[in-house]
């Protein structure tokens, strides 16, 4: 059977996608325009295998430091909402219980826990001096190598995943991953700003490497 995604789980990921951007202009563009219509093109896209990202939104920001961040378009949101509403559940179990980041149950309260129990056994109840270490890695996201995060998700995709959309999901990772958002992208800062961004935290257009940090715009 040809795998293709149905209205009713498009407008589902619609849903996901709309919690707590409303009043964001992006969202109000989709809505307003026709939502019918632009939900049933994206639909068409996908089952189509013609999908390809919107330009991104590229913004500089200063706080906590000078950087580029990029906003896809409320369209490719929806994308990433359907996709990562399929593999939420096995991408899940193969992380680390300490990672807490955008994870189900696992917000301030259970890292406040966990790091309690990680004190109390690594000091033997209080009776050991013990350390931490606060660390941030200087251009992170722009080190990332694209491609092979590409095939992390497509091995996990091939070996893990057991539901209806593999044949989807496996043509749109690398769509998903190894796009670019700085090619083609439309500047929203002024260009004296991002001129002196450090190369560190902008993204090379022509380049393989580099994640974007997303900004809710």
């Amino acid at each position: 059977m040809e795998d293709k995604i149905t209205f009713e789980e498009l407008y589902e990921a619609y849903i996901l996608c709309l919690k707590n951007k409303k009043r964001k202009i992006g969202t109000f563009n989709f809505v307003n325009d026709s939502l019918c219509e632009n939900l049933i093109t994206l639909l068409d896209e996908l089952n189509n295998r013609t999908y390809v990202p919107r330009q991104s939104n590229c913004y500089v920001i200063t706080d906590p430091a000078l950087r580029e961040i990029y906003a896809a378009q409320f369209t490719d949101r929806i994308v990433q909402h359907f996709y990562m509403k399929e593999i939420e559940d096995i991408l899940d179990k193969e992380l680390v219980d300490g990672c807490c980041s955008c994870r189900k149950e696992r917000g301030n309260d259970y890292a406040l826990k966990l790091l309690k129990k990680y004190l109390i056994e690594t000091s033997k109840n209080g009776t050991k001096d013990c350390f931490f270490l606060k660390i941030d890695l200087s251009g992170y996201f722009m080190s990332i190598d694209r491609k092979q995060i590409s095939r992390k998700f497509l091995e996990l995709i091939r070996t893990k995943y057991t539901g209806k959309h593999k044949e989807l999901l496996i043509y749109l990772t690398p769509i998903i991953f190894e796009n670019n958002p700085a090619l083609n992208c439309i500047y929203k800062c002024e260009e004296k700003l991002r001129k002196i961004v450090p190369e560190r935290r902008k993204m090379n257009p022509q380049s393989d490497y580099g994640m974007a940090i997303g900004y809710s715009n």
